[in-house]
């Protein structure tokens, strides 16, 4: 019991951010393709995603002498006539890691990846990523170092198809893989789908409508294979066939109402390999500019071995463009069939989102995490500091 609970606040406390905050979509009324060349959000950022953040900031930067600084970073992210494309996100944090009876303060990078986008035709897209504070030796299961694709689209009304190493449409993309709704409750592996979560796959994505968004795809299992249970031996098992091929299909609905001051978002994705498989359902509205409201709900199930039930509600004020506060309840529930044993985990969270400067972000947190099956729970604070391009 007391490797596994060190190993759970391990796990939940060096959680690696790097994808795209779906609270902002709620808030802006955008889709993720509005704001980045990915189609499901995250990495380079196109013109859109460029201009709605380059000049937020609590502090202006001519204040401080730093406008001209300021100037000739932020004027484009683009060069050579649009067809090369820039971007990083750095972010560090302070965070209490170890046992429950002795942690301690630690500081550590999470994450240092550049992103590059190649446009040589209107029609053609490469790009792809690298976390230079991966470190094979304290990954999660499935965690990659790297991503690479490319996407094809003739035109912006048809169907793009993408193709490479990178992560399958799973539920929503969070920015903090702290969420339960990407864990396992209980003994051995907590992670299910793991930060920077890669695989060699294909997919058709369709934006043409700014009502829906669909996606259809099919991956490689090797990097989920690495995502373990324990038989009753108490030995550990692939998650899935890597000898088999994973599918996805995932469906957005996106509606604005008001004069585009309410906007609503409604979802759902599946993801199956062989006995094994994740279904998604999410929830989304938002006050532009104001408040944004988020809810998921996420199944898993494991042939006669193991089920799962997620929840998550959050919400987040923009009381500033430069500052956010974020209040997320979460619950976890996994049926260990196998073994005859139910494990329920909670967690809450508040926080808040402050950009002193743009391009940089302070991300202070409070977080409180209790386990149904054990004594007590474990409260401690966390900072963050992102810096994004």
């Amino acid at each position: 019991m007391f490797k596994s609970i060190t190993l759970i606040i391990f796990i939940i406390l060096i959680s690696l951010p790097c994808l795209a905050i779906p609270q902002y979509s709620m808030l802006t009324g955008n889709k993720c393709i509005n704001c980045h060349i990915n189609p499901h959000g995250s990495g380079s950022r196109n013109d859109l995603g460029w201009y709605a953040r380059n000049d937020v900031g609590l502090l202006n930067p001519d204040d401080i002498g730093l406008l001209n600084f300021y100037e000739a970073l932020a004027s484009t992210n683009q060069f050579f006539k649009k067809t090369f494309i820039l971007g990083f996100d750095f972010r560090y944090q302070t965070a209490m890691v170890g046992p429950p009876d002795n942690p301690e303060r630690t500081f550590f990078g999470m994450q240092a990846s550049p992103y590059i986008a190649i446009a040589p035709f209107d029609w053609l897209t490469l790009g792809g990523s690298y976390n230079f504070f991966y470190n094979k030796n304290k990954s999660y299961p499935g965690q990659k170092a790297w991503t690479g694709y490319l996407i094809i689209q003739p035109d912006i009304t048809l169907p793009s198809f993408k193709a490479g190493f990178f992560s399958p449409p799973i539920g929503m993309r969070y920015d903090d893989h702290t969420v339960l709704v990407s864990k396992i409750s209980g003994g051995g592996q907590t992670q299910l789908i793991p930060p920077d979560y890669a695989e060699y796959g294909a997919e058709i994505n369709y934006e043409g409508l700014k009502w829906l968004s669909l996606s259809a795809g099919i991956y490689d299992a090797s990097s989920m294979a690495e995502n373990t249970y324990r038989n009753a031996s108490g030995n550990p098992i692939p998650l899935v066939d890597k000898n088999k091929l994973s599918a996805s299909l995932s469906a957005s609905l996106w509606q604005r109402f008001f004069e585009n001051k309410l906007n609503l978002n409604l979802g759902t994705s599946y993801f199956v390999n062989n006995d094994f498989n994740i279904t998604a359902l999410y929830f989304n509205a938002g006050l532009t500019d104001k408040l944004s409201f988020l809810s998921e709900i996420l199944w898993t199930d494991k042939k006669d071995i193991r089920k799962s039930r997620n929840f998550l509600v959050g919400v987040t004020y923009q009381i500033l463009d430069a500052l956010l506060v974020e209040v997320r309840l979460e619950k976890a529930l996994t049926d260990d069939i196998i073994n005859k044993e139910p494990w329920n985990t909670n967690q809450y969270l508040i926080g808040l989102h402050i950009f002193p400067l743009p391009f940089i972000e302070l991300r202070p947190e409070y977080r409180i995490f209790d386990r149904e099956w054990a004594d007590g729970y474990q409260a401690q604070y966390a900072v963050q500091l992102h810096i994004f391009y």
